[in-house]
């Protein structure tokens, strides 16, 4: 994972398929599917990290992007993104845009982390779908 390139450097190397886009597992941290579905999963989830960035009003400069696939204990492997702080890595958003999970099977969900409800908790966000969420958001 990436922590030395902000998101607007990351964008740069992901439209231009740089070494620091492909030799980085394309922004993958973790992963559970074959690695040749890192790059075709990285560019559905940069573009929709990039949508929740801009809709969220998040300084490119100030923030980076890290991808994961995901696998649950009862459900389908899934992906999702984690914006972080630049400055310190703390993650301020995590979305998956379909979950795996038996139970909200290809719903969307969205934390964030920086708003937290009366027991501390971030605030969570959950819709039918990515469409629905991005509306929401």
């Amino acid at each position: 994972m990436s922590n030395k390139l902000n998101f607007k450097a990351q964008l740069a190397a992901f439209r231009a398929n740089a070494p620091e886009y492909v030799e980085d597992s394309y922004f993958f941290f973790d992963w559970f599917c074959q690695e040749k579905a890192l790059k075709i999963k990285s560019k559905l989830l940069m573009t929709k990290a990039e949508k929740v960035m801009s809709k969220l009003g998040l300084n490119p400069e100030e923030h980076y992007v890290f991808l994961k696939n995901n696998c649950p204990a009862v459900g389908k492997l899934y992906d999702s993104f984690s914006i972080c702080r630049v400055d310190n890595g703390d993650v301020v958003i995590w979305c998956a845009p379909a979950l795996g999970y038996d139970s909200s099977y290809g719903k969307a969900e969205m934390w964030d982390f920086r708003t937290k409800d009366e027991n501390g908790n971030p605030k969570s966000t959950i819709a039918n779908s990515w469409k629905e969420l991005t509306h929401t958001i």
